[in-house]
């Protein structure tokens, strides 16, 4: 890898949250350990979403998570800190979906 790819590769992990070898090597290897990933899997996920979350589309400034079904361990995707709460509590409860939405459509 040439110093020019080396630093554009920082520039990219540093964009998406991730701390980059020699840094903070943690992140990326709890990544792979945990879920089978690379740092090049990452990086074309996280073209496919043009650098933003999943769901939401946006980004927020905080790093986007890796968001997997806890039962199988698929990854789905990457998303935001504030998607991944919400995602994890519907995910859990789902029976309040409809609840949810009965209650929104209130204030219409």
């Amino acid at each position: 890898m040439t110093p020019e790819e080396k630093e554009e590769l920082r520039e990219r992990l540093d964009k998406a949250g991730i701390p980059h070898l020699g840094k903070n090597s943690h992140s990326l290897s709890k990544m792979h350990y945990v879920y089978g990933l690379t740092t090049e899997e990452y990086l074309r996920m996280l073209d496919k979403q043009n650098g933003n979350c999943a769901i939401c589309e946006e980004h927020w400034g905080s790093k986007l998570v890796i968001d997997h079904n806890h039962k199988t361990g698929k990854i789905r995707g990457l998303i935001c800190e504030r998607c991944n709460r919400f995602v994890g509590y519907i995910e859990n409860h789902p029976t309040l979906i409809p609840k949810i939405k009965k209650y929104l459509s209130f204030g219409l």
